[in-house]
């Protein structure tokens, strides 16, 4: 099935924030995965769920963040990036529970759309951190925030909020022409890439 019939974007404005849960990052497009054709639609989700809950993040009793196994699959860039982003006043005050993900997750919605006086049901649907997910999954790092509620109840919605980003360079992976690869293939910082 084509991906533009599955998949639908569900876009904000540049002045937007929308954060479903408490541990996710604001994006400006997320997912609507349709649950139609088989059972790994919502299996992907769940897995990167298990995946980023079991190998990334924690909160220790003491509310700080604790790291279980960041070696799997982030680079030590994004790792080091990540947890100097964390310890900033911006993410403490808007973010204070906000982790890097592993892979994308979400959770199950009915999706019901309205088109002026008609109501389509869609169905079940799984509302995903996407492909553009790129403050979640580690190639943006917030550095600032204006117009945004400090420790905001979830699901949190906001218009005129200005959130500045800066690139990550940790993920880039260098494949060669060789027909073979080691077992353990490593992360390189994409900037210091020689052309």
């Amino acid at each position: 099935m084509a991906d533009y019939i599955k998949n639908l974007d569900l876009m904000f404005d540049s002045d937007c924030v929308f954060i479903p849960k408490p541990h996710w990052l604001p994006e400006k497009i997320y997912t609507l995965k349709a649950d139609i054709v088989d059972s790994s639609h919502s299996l992907n989700p769940s897995i990167g769920k298990f995946v980023n809950e079991e190998f990334g993040w924690k909160y220790a009793e003491d509310g700080s963040i604790e790291n279980v196994g960041s070696w799997y699959p982030y680079s030590e860039q994004v790792s080091k990036t990540f947890i100097e982003a964390k310890s900033t006043d911006t993410m403490k005050k808007y973010f204070p529970k906000a982790t890097l993900k592993h892979g994308v997750e979400g959770f199950p919605i009915f999706m019901i759309l309205r088109f002026s006086d008609k109501i389509a049901t869609l169905g079940i649907y799984q509302f995903i951190l996407g492909r553009n997910s790129s403050k979640n999954l580690g190639y943006d790092i917030i550095k600032t925030v204006s117009g945004m509620d400090e420790n905001p109840t979830y699901p949190y919605y906001k218009t005129g909020v200005s959130i500045t980003t800066q690139p990550n360079y940790g993920y880039w992976l260098e494949f060669t022409e060789n027909n073979s690869f080691p077992d353990e293939l490593s992360f390189q910082e994409l900037n210091s890439l020689e052309n």
